[in-house]
């Protein structure tokens, strides 16, 4: 659950209005067992069912100029946004 993210310390942002919204599903992690930085996308949502009962392709790569590509549109897009503790704090 998106809270159990965030009183974990996990930054969370969530649009605060409904509108257009972009439906991609990438995460990167700055910080990956081998030391580099490491972006995951494709079409499974990221829930059980999404990540073990669908067909779905999921991409995985460390190329630097790819993760730096995902890094720029994350904050873009952040940008956007509002953080998830105005929202979920009224």
């Amino acid at each position: 659950h998106i809270t159990d993210l965030y009183e974990n310390g996990i930054p969370v942002h969530l649009y605060a209005e409904y509108r257009s919204l972009m439906h991609n599903k990438y995460l990167i992690f700055t910080e990956s067992l081998g030391g580099n930085a490491v972006v995951w996308s494709g079409s499974a949502n990221i829930t059980k069912v999404g990540l073990t009962g669908n067909e779905e392709n999921v991409q995985v790569s460390n190329e630097p100029g790819l993760v730096k590509k995902y890094h720029e549109a994350w904050h873009a897009t952040k940008n956007r946004i509002h953080e998830a503790k105005k929202i979920m704090q009224g």
